[in-house]
């Protein structure tokens, strides 16, 4: 049964770029990390942004109520919880953020408040109002407000063209907050919470617009060895972080997906048992995050192609019946539900995943579609005609 993988030109060029690829020391996000990335459309900013497509009233909090279940809520993730003494620290050590401070004034209550206001706007699923507003003030409150910007543009874009512009803009607010976190993790790991929130961030982007584009862009722009270099960031300076081990068996498993079993462990060091393996030590620090299981269910795909279709189901399933806390929560539920009708259809249609995954990718491009948009229509392979 042939699997998704690289032509042979592909192949040798994937495997040239490995020698780029090498493991290199502990860093920050620099400039020229999205130096080469498309230019994000400014209309894609400015225009209203869609509201959710359900009732976001059960996540609407009182700052009380965040501050109670912060740790519940961005379970997996570990944020920091941005209290007044937090930011205290925070932008006293980093002068640069306290510049960009809409109101440099000392009361930190007031800043954490700021801060939380973006965060309360984020969790009920506002993201415009999120973004705007945490710009607008500026420092820690832009961290909620670049991530409000991710998940709009993975989730509830309609096309590929904007949740690109609206991704790569998003990436690039990131980047600057890599170059901002001085010194390193590895040299002071006080902060090595803040480094692995920034780098998730910046993976998570750079992921979702490699999964979409051809080998040789993904080549071509380095966002496989930028993608793979920030996982390993994460886990640097934080093994037990439960969405960076997520986030490194998902990349191992899109690669093995892309380029093969033997090109993506010859080019990339991509393992199917070790992508098994992160997966199960991030559900048992993690159990019940929808995100995590559904990417362990396509990964499994990816992986081990049809044979692994009931478990893929399985995880689906699970996903699917989890209780969102917040809006992001709700939203990657409403994706593992919208994957498992297209798993579904894919077992009962039958064939190898290789040619299902090549008319899946060939549907995208040419329709242009953002198929991880929940509010379309699943991609049933049974009706497809291409």
């Amino acid at each position: 049964m042939k699997s998704p993988g690289f032509t042979r030109r592909e192949f040798l060029a994937a495997t040239s770029a490995s020698l780029l690829l090498a493991p290199l020391p502990l860093r920050a996000a620099d400039d020229g990390d999205v130096a080469d990335s498309l230019v994000a459309d400014a209309d894609y900013l400015a225009r209203a942004w869609r509201p959710l497509p359900f009732d976001t009233t059960p996540f609407s909090y009182t700052f009380a109520e965040i501050e109670q279940h912060w740790d519940t809520l961005l379970r997996g993730y570990l944020i920091p919880f941005p209290s007044p003494e937090y930011l205290r620290k925070r932008y006293t050590r980093y002068p640069q953020m306290w510049e960009e401070l809409r109101f440099k004034d000392e009361d930190y209550l007031m800043h954490s408040r700021n801060a939380l206001e973006v965060w309360l706007l984020f969790f009920r699923g506002d993201f415009q109002a999120a973004r705007e507003l945490g710009t607008q003030y500026g420092g820690f409150a832009r961290v909620p407000a670049l991530f409000a910007q991710l998940i709009y543009a993975i989730y509830l874009a309609d096309t590929l063209k904007e949740k690109h512009a609206l991704l790569q803009d998003a990436v690039a607010g990131i980047t600057y907050y890599g170059t901002v976190f001085q010194p390193r993790p590895a040299d002071d790991p006080q902060y090595r919470a803040d480094y692995a929130m920034i780098r998730l961030g910046y993976a998570y982007g750079i992921g979702r617009i490699a999964e979409d584009v051809s080998i040789p862009t993904a080549l071509a722009r380095d966002y496989i060895g930028k993608v793979t270099q920030a996982s390993n960031d994460i886990l640097a300076v934080y093994p037990e972080h439960p969405m960076g081990l997520g986030l490194s068996a998902g990349i191992s498993a899109n690669i093995i997906r892309r380029a093969g079993a033997l090109g993506g462990k010859i080019a990339f060091g991509a393992s199917g048992d070790d992508a098994r393996t992160r997966f199960e030590t991030s559900f048992a620090l993690v159990p019940d995050v929808a995100l995590t299981r559904y990417e362990y269910a396509n990964a499994m795909l990816y992986v081990d192609s049809a044979a692994a279709v009931d478990e893929a189901i399985r995880q689906l399933e699970l996903a699917a019946t989890l209780t969102p806390k917040h809006a992001i929560e709700a939203l990657d539920i409403a994706y593992a539900k919208k994957r498992l009708v297209e798993v579904q259809d894919y077992k009962a249609a039958g064939g190898g995943f290789g040619a299902y995954d090549r008319k899946r990718r060939k549907y995208q491009n040419t329709s242009g579609a953002n198929l991880y948009c929940i509010t379309a229509d699943p991609f049933l392979v049974s009706r497809a005609t291409l």
